[in-house]
Formats: structure tokens, sequence, C-alpha cells
């Protein structure tokens, strides 16, 4: 029967109408090309490294688990596109932490399994990741939930009590599959994805088994060694579409136990193992046969855990990397009315809510317009209490901020834009107010540098940008003022005027296309509705646009070359209305859909805005 969409290894395949929907939704299925393996801590060792799983080569450094001790051992993974995630571990914990596939960083805390084991065995589809067994003698399946953060949930139970089952992801989109282990060792037993429930019996391996390493496509699930109980090199296989028993495959090079197992669509992959090796070889799932060497873990081990982003649970509509300029949006921080460390992220073409990317460095407020972006990359600059931090992240991917660098003076209250290239930032308050304007090259972390100055000290702007200019309207000089002015982000130097705004405002934000600017929101000190716009390109005063939903200061905005985004603010009360404009015409916002908390002063910025 023919395919009923194309999949990640093959173009071919008859396409649905709900799979093009589905496609135009999630930018198209689309083959990964490289598909990263990562190992995570085990005996001795925090450290996280990982492989192109379709080259060959030593394994690269990624960065460090959160773990110390012996927690870093017995513990297992899962993943899906964008995330790997580690659970339990010794001498029996409930640690779960996580890692952003694509990037590379220390791993952050998730959550916690329902009970505190080792000797786990983690499968994983794009939404769900399951834990199953452990010791002391488990039959526990718990899940967590991919794209967020928490405690695991209750599944179900095992057939029977085990731990140390087949170390690696052997499932398929639909199923999850549990091999071997300690106690009912030669059973193979699956639960489905979608559902809550005991797991059911399969079939067989060809032997009683445990601590072996494991591996998946859609189709085969592959058991790599293990102990009998002395080492063995065995590989077996199964198939994951009907009940049956597993048959030999081949063998690896050398009997060992304690490895672990990441796959693509075409290979199966084990690294690390008896006595704390280093190896790592492979096989083609399409072709029985031993392994081949592939190179070596940066850190020789056993008993760690693994994922991929390309594993047999991971097939259907794969979107294809986000293209730069498709329209995210992300804010940072706010007050609510502490300050907070959230980052949050939305599609600007399609209305919907706002959804968690990760966190800050740190917890900030106080610059609603304080962020800058190119097409890949944003970055975040001031907060309060007068920090010069920057911090960055990479839009396309989810995950925590990393350091980028420092202002040239601390202050808060300062506002952002951008270019493809710079990022720009202009006033502020340390606790004086500030004439500064600073920049950084986007790709390039680093220390911001002297860029000019403002016509006077000036706090809580509003901005936006063309190709070429920079503009900054507004704010408190500490009187409220209309002013309008201008810079040409490429160059250095003070500003020039540009016009007035209709009325003197503070703690509005801007959004722009690469033709017009708004200002949306803030106080005059009464709080305000009115939007107002410019055209970039020449100079003038602010004409009315139309109005926001509701009066509110402290608001975010951001852009790409359609619609303007306004969020969050006080209006007295703290806001999550996230509410839009088209750009190019007149009137008044509508709503978008909801910020996951209510904040003012967060950090608004897009991959698509005007600047770009």
């Amino acid at each position: 029967m023919a395919t009923s969409y194309p999949r990640r290894d093959s173009a071919s395949g008859i396409w649905k109408i709900s799979d093009i929907t589905s496609n135009i939704k999630t930018e198209g299925t689309w083959s990964l090309g490289a598909t990263r393996g990562v190992f995570f801590a085990g005996v001795s060792s925090n450290v996280i490294d990982y492989i192109t799983i379709e080259t060959t080569g030593d394994a690269t450094d990624f960065g460090d688990s959160l773990r110390s001790g012996d927690d870093r051992e017995a513990i297992s993974g899962c993943g899906n596109f964008t995330r790997g995630v580690a659970g339990g571990g010794n001498p029996g914990v409930n640690t779960i932490d996580y890692v952003t596939i694509l990037s590379a960083g220390n791993s952050a805390d998730f959550g916690d399994l329902t009970v505190a084991r080792s000797g786990t065995t983690g499968c994983a589809n794009e939404t769900r990741g399951l834990f199953a067994g452990g010791y002391p003698s488990s039959d526990v399946i718990d899940y967590i939930t991919m794209a967020s953060t928490g405690n695991a949930t209750d599944f179900g139970n095992l057939t029977g009590a085990r731990y140390r089952c087949a170390r690696g992801e052997v499932n398929s989109p639909v199923r999850a599959f549990f091999a071997g282990g300690t106690g009912l060792s030669n059973v193979i037993d699956f639960v489905t994805f979608t559902s809550t429930g005991n797991a059911v019996d399969w079939g067989d391996l060809t032997a009683a088994k445990k601590q072996m390493a494991g591996a998946s496509n859609f189709t085969k699930g592959i058991c790599m060694g293990g102990s009998t109980p002395g080492a063995i090199n065995v590989i077996e296989s199964f198939s994951l579409q009907s009940l049956g028993n597993a048959t030999n495959f081949g063998d690896l090079s050398s009997a060992r136990l304690y490895n672990s197992g990441v796959a693509s669509l075409k290979r199966a992959v084990t690294g690390g193992g008896t006595d704390n090796i280093d190896v790592i070889e492979y096989v083609e799932f399409a072709t029985a046969g031993d392994m081949t060497d592939f190179g070596d873990l940066t850190d020789g081990r056993g008993r760690h855990a693994s994922f991929s982003n390309g594993h047999g649970g991971l097939e259907a509509f794969d979107p294809r990397p986000l293209h730069a300029g498709a329209g995210r949006a992300l804010l940072g921080g706010g007050a609510d009315p502490s300050a907070v460390n959230v980052l949050q992220f939305f599609s600007i073409p399609t209305l919907g809510n706002a959804v968690d990317f990760g966190n800050m460095v740190s917890a900030r407020y106080i610059g609603s317009g304080s962020a800058a972006s190119s097409s890949t990359r944003a970055v975040f600059g001031g907060a309060y209490a007068a920090s010069d931090v920057i911090d960055s992240v990479e839009i396309q991917s989810q995950g925590n901020a990393a350091d980028f660098g420092n202002l040239t003076d601390g202050r808060h209250s300062i506002t952002g834009l951008s270019s493809q290239t710079r990022g720009v930032w202009g006033g502020g308050e340390d606790p004086s107010k500030s004439n500064i304007i600073d920049y950084v090259t986007i790709a390039s972390a680093g220390n911001a540098s002297d860029f000019g100055d403002l016509s006077a000290v000036r706090a809580k702007a509003g901005s936006c940008a063309s190709l070429t200019r920079g503009v900054f309207g507004g704010g408190l000089t500490p009187t409220i003022v209309d002013i309008i002015e201008y810079i040409t982000i490429a160059s250095t130097g003070d500003v020039t005027d540009f016009g007035n705004l209709s009325t003197a405002t503070f703690g509005m934000a801007g959004a722009s296309s690469a033709v017009r600017g708004t200002f949306g929101g803030g106080a005059t000190p009464t709080k305000v509705n009115v939007i107002e716009y410019i055209t970039i390109s020449s100079t003038g005063n602010a004409t009315d646009f139309g109005d926001l939903t509701a009066a509110r200061v402290g608001i975010s905005g951001t852009s790409n070359q359609t619609r303007g985004i306004y969020a969050g603010g006080a209006a007295p009360g703290l806001s999550n209305v996230i509410e839009y404009i088209t750009i190019a015409s007149t009137g008044d916002g509508t709503d978008f859909g909801d910020m996951i908390n209510s904040v003012s002063y967060a950090h608004g910025c897009s991959d698509s805005h005007g600047g770009l």
C-alpha cells in the first residue's frame, strides 16, 4: 500500500488534503538531513557528547549534565525532534533533565519521575516520552509531555516488574517497546503512546538478557550486546509492525553490556559499555550483519542515557528546520510584578497562544523594547536594576538563553532595535537617565560598543526599524516627551530629529515593516490605547492609526512585514493579551491570543521585523 504522505527518508508518497494542511502549518514534511545522536552522562561522568549518525568519526562535546555523583549512572533517555530527556539514576533518584538536541550546552531541570528509581528504559514519539521499569524491581510506566516541563504522570505497568531493559529508543511513531531486563528477561512488551494503560506481550528475545543497547527505525527494533549473565556480542532484531519473536542480526566487535543506543532511519549506533569503554560502532538497519567502527566517545563510560532526533518514533510530519524569517516572535522576561525569566514564542502569521520557549539567564524586566534580533538570533540587553547583561537565544530552536556579553553601561528602561547585522540599544536609567546608544554585532557574542547619543537623556521610549534606519519615540527625560529621532543603523553617530508623536508618551511599544513604523499604548501619564504610525524612510510627525483593545503601559511589541504585535502590559492590572494590526492599513487592534503569563515590560522581538 502506498505511503499516505512523504516520509522523512523519501519524497515519494501520496498527499492527502489533511496532510497538505498540516504541512502548511508546520513548514512542511522534510528530511532532517543530519540526525544527531546524544550520549548523556554515565558511570563517573557528567559529560554529554554527540555524533552525526549519517557520518562517522569521534563524538563532539555538547555540555554537561546537571547531575553529580552516582545519579549520573543507570539513567535512560528519550528524544523528539527538538529535545532530549534523561530520567532516573542511582541509587534511586526521580530526577528528569533535558537538553535542546540541535544546540549545545548543559542540561536543565525538567521535573521528576513518579517513583524514584534507576535502570529505567526510555522511549518517545514527537509528543510523549515514557520511562518504564527500574530498580528496585518496578513495573511502573510513567510519561511526560516532551514540549513542556514538569513532573511525570502515571501511564500504566509493564507485564512484569523488571529493570535494565534495552537502553535506547526502541519505538515506532505509534508504539513503545521494552525488551529484556532483570526478571522476565526474554520478554518484549509494548504500549501505545496515545493511550494510557498496561503493557501487552509482543514476543520474545532469542535469549533471556539484560543491560543491552537498543535502537529502532519505523519498522525494526534492534538489541545490541547485554548479559546472559556474562557479557555477549549478539545483535538481534524484531519487527515493530507485527507480533513475533526476535531473530539473530549479527555481532558487535566485542562482548559488552551497559552500552546505549541511538538511531537514524537507516543506522543503529551503540556507544560505550563494559569497563567504561569509549567505542562507538554501527550497523545499517536494511542489512543484517556485524558492527562497523564509527569512532570514539569523548569520555569512556557505561550505564549512560542516549537519545536522537531521528529514531523510529519520529515519522509523521517532521517540520523542516524553521527557516529564517518564518515569522517567529519571542517575548522574554517581564514583571508579574516581580521579575520573571520566562521566554515564550508564537508564530506571527498564525493566530494563537504563546508557548514556552525556555528561560532567560536571569529574571528581568523594565525594558519592553529592549530586545534586538536578526533572522536567526535574539539578544536581550539590560534589566532592572541597572544590569549590563546581554543574553541570546537561537530563534529557530527552543531552550534557555546563553550569556552574550555586556552593555557599555548597566541600565534598565532602555529600548532596542536592529537590522540583520546589528542590535542597538538607546537610553535607559542607572538610576539616572541616560542618552547612551550602544550596539553589538548580533552574529558574534561579545560586549557592546559605543554608537553615539540620543538628543537628551531618556528612558522607557518606544522603537522600530527599517532595513537602514532605527527610530526612537517618546519616553521620560524625566518629563514625558513626544520626540521622535532616528539613526542609520549601519553607521555610528548621534541621532537626527525625525518629528513628533501626537502626544507626549512613555512606556509604549513599537512594531514595524520595512516601510512603516507604529507605536502603541503607553502613558501620558494616563494609560492610553492609541496607535500611531510614521513612514520610516521620510521624516515628519506621527499620524493616528487606530486603537488597541485596551489602554495599557509597559506593553511589548514586535512584528513581521505584515503584522504588528502588541502584548502584555498593565491596564492597571497585568495583561496577558496579544493583539495584532495589519501594518500597511489603519485600524484598531484585533485579538491574536494570550501570553502564557500576565506581565508588563517583557522584551519583544522576532525573526522577520521591519529591520530585516
